[in-house]
């Protein structure tokens, strides 16, 4: 929230302001770069009816009163970029007042999120004012083309935007200290006593002689007391993308032997062919921008009767739970949904052979309040109800422990795919 303004999702009920705005905007803006026969034609009822059928794709800024701009954000499958704004409109009067910032930085955050890398918009060339923002905003000048609009072709110049996947997620790993605050709230409050880690660890077939490649290892806690594991292999290989993380888990197993630690992307695992009997990517599939390249390495660097474990979440746990409390405020969540107990195993059985899912049943039951305020504080894909004051998000997690307690529900479990 910026000055009162909020972006959210659209609703059904936006739709006919978000057709004022285009109507208006195109009838002020264009004047004297498109045909006047043609912007004299566009009349809101007509707007209306084609935006109504895709307004779900919409987000839009609004003070509570009005609606004040919006922007139609795609995922896509393009090479040269992987996501775009389609549209992306403020309200003529309302210009030059940070809006169109927002909803830039909205969808910026939107796409990380979803793992996606290089963000594409399309002007018209002649729209200067909408170039120079562009432009102002991070824009390069990328392609060109044309479009037509009432019986006539119009130039047309694209910008892209570098996302910096590998910035944002060292950013966000540069540390342990986030992620540790994600541990302690399970390992304080979790009714499955047995424990997630404990839980994943006891599915491993891991025998004597294996040579194992875990990618994404984190703080390697899960590790600290497996030594018999470790001890048996004849390779033990620790990965991470970020230097900061592994360090922590250099420290955190240091009393260990027998560990090699390795700077790791998985879209290029630097092993030859058929070198591990067993890869690990547990709660990290869905960081990945190209994730199907990521899943061809493992399975490139997995012998031929090779197994690859991996953890996820599921699309009905602890998030949506989380912002279902604060739906009033309009929170949307933004985790990302590109690796899921949900999606996963259609991605996984598009490389390996042998897919089998399995399911963690477990909840929390949470008895101090602010340990779950800096669990919401520490996730990225918190970021609305981040903008919150603390004191407010406290307030409302309060009000629904009515026991003493709040009961957030959990959904986890893993992926087991063979060569």
């Amino acid at each position: 929230m910026e000055n009162g303004i909020v972006v959210r999702k659209a609703e059904k009920e936006d739709v006919r302001q978000i057709a004022e705005i285009l109507v208006e905007d195109w009838q002020k803006a264009y004047r004297g770069i498109m045909d006047d026969a043609f912007l004299d034609s566009m009349n809101v009822d007509q707007r209306y009816e084609i935006e109504v059928k895709r307004y779900q794709k919409y987000v839009v800024a609004t003070d509570g009163h009005e609606i004040l701009g919006y922007a139609w954000l795609e995922l896509t499958e393009d090479e040269a970029a992987d996501c775009e704004i389609i549209a992306l409109y403020v309200r003529y009067a309302k210009r030059k007042n940070g809006i169109g910032k927002l909803l830039m930085q909205y969808a910026v955050r939107y796409f990380r999120e979803s793992g996606r890398k290089r963000m594409i918009i399309w002007c018209l060339k002649e729209n200067d004012e909408s170039r120079r923002f562009y432009e102002k905003v991070g824009g390069k000048e990328f392609q060109t083309g044309s479009h037509n609009w009432g019986g006539k072709e119009y130039e047309m110049i694209s910008y892209l935007y570098d996302l910096g996947y590998d910035e944002v997620v060292k950013k966000q790993y540069t540390t342990a200290d986030r992620l540790n605050t994600r541990i302690s709230i399970h390992s304080k409050y979790s009714t499955n006593k047995q424990g997630f880690g404990n839980w994943i660890i006891s599915h491993y077939q891991i025998r004597d002689g294996m040579s194992v490649l875990e990618l994404g290892c984190g703080t390697g806690d899960m590790w600290v007391h497996q030594s018999g594991i470790i001890s048996r292999c004849s390779r033990f290989v620790l990965s991470d993308f970020s230097e900061g993380m592994l360090n922590q888990a250099k420290e955190n197993l240091h009393s260990q032997t027998g560990i090699e630690y390795r700077i790791i992307d998985i879209q290029d695992i630097p092993f030859s062919d058929q070198t591990f009997d067993v890869v690990i990517a547990n709660m990290m599939l869905y960081h990945v921008p190209d994730l199907q390249k990521g899943l061809r390495e493992v399975r490139r660097v997995l012998k031929k009767d090779g197994v690859f474990y991996c953890a996820t979440y599921g699309e009905n746990g602890m998030m949506e739970y989380i912002c279902s409390l604060f739906a009033e405020y309009h929170i949307q969540n933004r985790v990302n949904d590109s690796f899921t107990l949900q999606s996963g195993e259609k991605k996984l059985k598009a490389v390996f052979s042998d897919v089998r899912k399995l399911l963690y049943q477990d909840s929390l039951e949470v008895t101090d309040v602010e340990d779950m305020v800096d669990y919401i504080f520490s996730l990225t894909g918190m970021t609305d109800l981040q903008k919150l004051p603390r004191e407010e998000v406290r307030s409302v997690l309060a009000r629904n422990m009515p026991d003493g307690i709040l009961h957030v529900p959990k959904e986890y479990g893993l992926f087991i795919s063979h060569h």
